[in-house]
């Protein structure tokens, strides 16, 4: 299992930050400058880290924590794909999975598995 984290604000200009960690909290992916635009495009956006494949991230654009929005975000790796906030069947610890506002700030976290 690895997990996706997302931080975004409000003054970075439609910018969001993107760390993947894997089952040892070990950063193994970053990118600190994502246009917001190209994680809503149709085909999402992928993400190099240490995995042996990109982690495909679709998120619409009018995303946000609150739960009539939990359908938009995506994830996939490989030949999975998931929505983390979305009837959720992962066999992760619910903790895993959070979504929501610190100190001004947007974020989640997202298990997936590898």
């Amino acid at each position: 299992m690895c997990t996706l984290t997302l931080i975004s604000h409000p003054s970075w200009n439609n910018l969001v930050k993107l760390y993947i960690y894997d089952n040892e909290c070990k950063r193994i992916g970053e990118n600190l400058s994502v246009p917001r635009d190209m994680l809503a495009s149709k085909w999402g956006w992928g993400m190099s880290s240490e995995l042996p494949k990109y982690l495909v991230i679709s998120i619409a654009r009018d995303w946000d924590p609150s739960d009539s929005k939990n359908k938009g975000v995506q994830l996939d790796y490989g030949d999975f794909h998931f929505r983390p906030f979305w009837k959720n069947n992962m066999p992760f610890a619910k903790d895993f999975t959070i979504k929501g506002y610190v100190d001004g700030h947007t974020i989640f976290r997202a298990a997936f598995p590898r």
